[in-house]
């Protein structure tokens, strides 16, 4: 964040971001990211073939998934687990629809 008006260029409260290889003013969409996070790549079901498909890029990688109850989330991260993203995003994964919620979360366990 800009914190004084320098040379008609910069403004004082403007949020500057990285995007790729640029640097970019945040725009509204930008600072809710940055905030809230991004929207959980959900799978709906435990045997769906994306799910088994994200399993497989992960243990290519020599990374061993486990799919908690979303609960425990944070004591298993306290343990050394990581939150395993949908490839290619920074969206963590949520597994398992009851109703509209979601009742896992793919994580990969602390490396040996």
């Amino acid at each position: 964040m800009v914190k004084k008006d320098l040379g008609g260029i910069l403004y004082k409260g403007q949020v500057w971001h990285r995007k790729g290889t640029q640097n970019n003013i945040a725009l509204h969409s930008d600072l809710q990211m940055m905030f809230r996070g991004e929207i959980p790549f959900k799978i709906s079901k435990l045997k769906d073939p994306v799910l088994e498909k994200v399993k497989r890029y992960y243990n290519g990688r020599d990374r061993e998934v486990s799919l908690p109850l979303i609960g425990r989330k944070d004591s298993l991260l306290a343990q050394g687990y990581e939150i395993a993203t949908y490839p290619g995003t920074r969206r963590e994964i949520w597994v398992g629809q009851h109703g509209n919620r979601y009742e896992h979360i793919l994580l990969l366990k602390p490396k040996k």
